[in-house]
């Protein structure tokens, strides 16, 4: 299977503008093969503020629907507290989904 691969920068991953240019690298990825599974290595980072993990993947949720965002997406090399916040992230914009206000 075809996948485009992305290495997040070395550190703390704190700012919501820093998450942005990581993103539009991968929607053109997204959109280049629609089949493509998209890998991202998180090998490097040390933590994630939610403003980070929510610019870069809460955006490709509400874009992108949260189904394929698990079909197409792979975190490789994640610790259990930069996927706490992920996860806490997608939550609350799959729940804003279901519920808006």
């Amino acid at each position: 299977m075809n996948f485009a691969s992305y290495s997040l920068p070395r550190g703390d991953l704190a700012s919501r503008g820093a998450a942005i240019p990581l993103r539009q690298e991968i929607e053109k990825s997204l959109h280049t093969c629609k089949r493509q599974r998209i890998k991202i290595n998180f090998k490097n980072v040390n933590s994630i503020s939610e403003s980070y993990a929510d610019e870069l993947f809460g955006v490709l949720v509400i874009k992108y629907g949260i189904d394929q965002f698990f079909e197409r997406m792979e975190l490789i090399d994640v610790d259990d507290f930069v996927l706490a916040s992920i996860a806490n992230v997608i939550d609350r914009r799959t729940r804003s989904m279901s519920n808006p206000s």
